[in-house]
């Protein structure tokens, strides 16, 4: 087995730990088929799982952990609440803004797959809120 490979077989044994460790409903579990790569899978899971965390307990989503949350709990996130997820980021947590770019990327990826699972009663709230805020300055 090449190098390559085993990295892709570590990579997915550690995405599936993870998973099976909060319990993950299967509708999120199912979103990482669609990411080829298995370090990109762990990379998404990552930011989603912290984003799943952190509206947890801000009682945004109101369930006592990630196994109880339901599609429709998703679907009910405001997006002044993700607005806020993004500040907590920035301002708190001192993540930069180019990171913060690609979590926002990687979230508005995750909510496009909730927006087919709920046969478009969903809306992509990532999308919708403004890049420029979370955007580094170019020069």
């Amino acid at each position: 087995m090449c190098y390559k490979e085993e990295l892709q077989q570590k990579n997915e044994y550690k995405l599936q730990r993870s998973l099976d460790e909060y319990n993950v409903p299967e509708f999120i579990q199912d979103y990482f088929l669609n990411l080829a790569s298995r370090a990109a899978r762990v990379n998404y899971w990552s930011t989603i799982k912290k984003m799943l965390l952190w509206m947890i307990d801000k009682n945004y989503i109101s369930k006592g952990s990630i196994s109880e949350i339901t599609l429709e709990d998703l679907c009910s996130i405001s997006k002044t609440k993700m607005h806020k997820y993004f500040e907590y980021m920035k301002y708190e947590e001192k993540i930069s803004l180019k990171t913060i770019g690609t979590k926002k990327y990687q979230l508005s990826s995750f909510w496009e797959e909730l927006i087919e699972l709920a046969d478009g009663n969903c809306k992509n709230i990532v999308k919708e809120i403004k890049s420029e805020e979370f955007k580094p300055a170019t020069t």
